[in-house]
C-alpha cells in the first residue's frame, strides 16, 4: 500500500499480516534493517522515527508491502535488510541488456542456468506490464523457490549492482545502432 503520509500502526495491521516491509516511495536509505523491517509496534515506531528523520526517506511517500521469506545467502552487512537470493535485471525497449546479483556485500552467488531461465521469464511478464523505455526489475527467489518481483525502477536511477555498466551501454548501443 502507498501512503501519501506514514501510515499509523494500526492501519498497517489492518492492511497486512506482520511482518512488513517498509520503505519510501523511491528508495530505502542504505537497506537499513530497523528503517525496513516491522515485526511489531516497537518496529513501527523506530522506523517511523527513522523515516520522518532520514534525509533519503523524509521526503517519500511511505510503501508498505508484504515480507515474503527469501532465500537467503550468506554474508551482508550489519544492521542492513538481509541479503537474499536477489537479481537485477536492466531492460532496454523490451530487451534484457544486462543482468547481476543484487548484493554485492553478501558472498559471492550466481544462478544457473534455470534459474536464470524462469526468473528473466517471471521479470519479462513485469517489463511488458511496466512498458518503460529503460526499466530495472528487480527480482528474489522466495525460501519454497517461486520468483518474485521486488520492485521495478527507473534505469536512469538505478545502481548497476552486480551487472556491468559497460555491457548495458555497449549493448543499448548495439540495439539502438542496428534500430537506427
Amino acid at each position: 500500500m502507498w501512503y501519501q503520509q506514514p501510515p499509523t500502526f494500526a492501519e498497517v495491521e489492518a492492511n497486512f499480516t506482520l511482518p512488513v516491509f517498509v520503505k519510501g516511495s523511491r528508495q530505502t536509505s542504505k537497506h537499513q534493517a530497523a528503517a525496513s523491517i516491522i515485526r511489531s509496534s516497537e518496529d513501527f515506531a523506530t522506523a517511523l522515527k527513522i523515516f520522518k528523520s532520514d534525509p533519503i526517506l523524509h521526503w517519500q511517500d511511505f510503501v508498505c508491502r508484504e515480507l515474503l521469506p527469501l532465500r537467503p545467502i550468506a554474508g551482508g552487512a550489519k544492521g542492513k535488510i538481509p541479503a537474499s537470493y536477489e537479481f537485477r535485471t536492466f531492460w532496454w525497449r523490451g530487451e534484457l541488456v544486462g543482468a547481476g546479483r543484487y548484493w554485492f556485500e553478501a558472498e559471492s552467488y550466481d544462478w544457473t542456468n534455470l534459474e536464470r531461465q524462469e526468473g528473466l521469464a517471471v521479470a519479462k511478464r513485469a517489463v511488458d506490464a511496466v512498458d518503460c523505455a529503460f526499466v530495472v526489475i528487480d527480482l528474489a527467489q522466495t525460501t519454497e523457490g517461486r520468483w518474485v518481483i521486488i520492485e521495478c525502477n527507473s534505469g536512469m536511477e538505478s545502481g548497476y549492482a552486480g551487472a556491468s555498466p559497460f555491457a548495458i551501454w555497449e549493448a543499448i548501443a548495439r540495439a539502438e545502432t542496428l534500430d537506427g
